[in-house]
Parts: structure tokens; C-alpha cells; sequence
């Protein structure tokens, strides 16, 4: 295999690795909020205020979260 084909192969490999651990990160970020989701309905069920009162500072984290991301970008 000459150099250049071998520099083209390593380089796709590298893009491929770096486009699987994106999929990767998003996957776990939505199981975790997932996760989050069911354990506050839970609260909620088993205590309402608590459930809104959890509900409503995971907005605001939600909220919080949004913004240092569109500062960064």
C-alpha cells in the first residue's frame, strides 16, 4: 500500500472513530435524560410537590445548560 493510501485509510479511520464517539456521547445524553425523565415522574407520583419542585429546577438546569452552550459556540 503506498503512503498516500495508507495516510487516506488512517485519516477515515480517524473520522469514523471521532463520528462513533459523537453517536456515542448523544446516546448516553439521552438515556441519561431518559433516566432523569422517569425518575422525576416517579417523584412526582410518589410526592407532587417534590415532583414539581424537581421538575422545575431540571428546567432550569435545562435552561442554564442551553445558554453555556451557546456561549461556547
Amino acid at each position: 500500500m503506498a503512503d498516500g493510501d495508507s495516510k487516506s485509510l488512517q485519516e477515515a479511520t480517524a473520522a469514523v472513530e471521532n463520528i462513533l464517539q459523537q453517536m456515542q456521547e448523544k446516546f448516553q445524553a439521552m438515556s441519561d435524560q431518559i433516566l432523569n425523565r422517569n425518575i422525576l415522574d416517579l417523584m412526582n407520583l410518589l410526592c407532587p410537590q417534590i415532583g414539581e419542585e424537581l421538575l422545575e429546577k431540571e428546567q432550569h438546569l435545562v435552561l442554564f445548560n442551553r445558554l453555556l452552550s451557546d456561549l461556547g459556540s
